[in-house]
């Protein structure tokens, strides 16, 4: 056996490279095993492996080959091997870089967002209501978010697609950015003059 690698991209794999071919048609079930992933399947060609995995956790994913695997002409490949491929991809998430819960009476709310393996963001925006602001405040801070429904209506839901400018490499660490105006109206105060 030479090595093996993992190969990150839309459709992960442990790419295991022998010196000698497989045999056609052998089964690798039992030879061939990794763990960490909640399932694989194999795809053997000439001297190459390539198992395709899904569900990786946090840990790695340890390959293993056990020493009964053999060549084309019968002979065993070697010694049991064992590897373990950390991935170095983050997970699918979605930060907002902003502080602060209270939008400014402006023509443009702009609200830029970062995300990472995701190729759509599902957007609600709820409004708490002048009349409501105190049943919200007895039960939450200004950015909490408990009993909502109580306090507060949904006045947007979409879905706003990040694949959209191919130039964007979504595996990695993106800025995006949404235009908010237009879904509220300036609410007058008690106290205008």
């Amino acid at each position: 056996m030479i090595g093996a690698s993992l190969e990150e991209g839309d459709s992960p794999c442990v790419a295991v490279i022998f010196s000698e071919a497989l045999a056609d048609g052998a089964d690798l079930e039992g030879l061939v095993s990794l763990s960490g992933a909640s399932r694989h399947y194999f795809r053997a060609g000439d001297n190459v492996v390539r198992m395709y995995f899904e569900g990786a956790g946090d840990g790695p994913v340890t390959l293993t080959v056990d020493p009964g695997l053999k060549s084309c002409d019968g002979t065993p490949l070697g010694e049991a091997f064992t590897r373990s491929f950390t991935s170095s991809e983050p997970k699918p998430a979605v930060q907002i870089p902003l502080q602060g819960t209270i939008l400014p009476d402006s023509k443009q709310l702009i609200l830029p967002f970062r995300a990472v393996n995701l190729k759509a963001v599902d957007l609600r925006v709820i409004k708490i209501y002048e009349d409501n602001i105190l049943t919200f405040l007895q039960e939450n801070d200004l950015d909490g978010g408990s009993s909502l429904r109580r306090s507060g209506r949904l006045i947007c839901k979409r879905t706003v697609r990040l694949d959209a400018d191919p130039t964007k490499d979504l595996r990695h660490w993106q800025d995006f950015s949404v235009d908010l105006s237009g879904l509220s109206r300036r609410n007058r105060g008690p106290f205008t003059g």
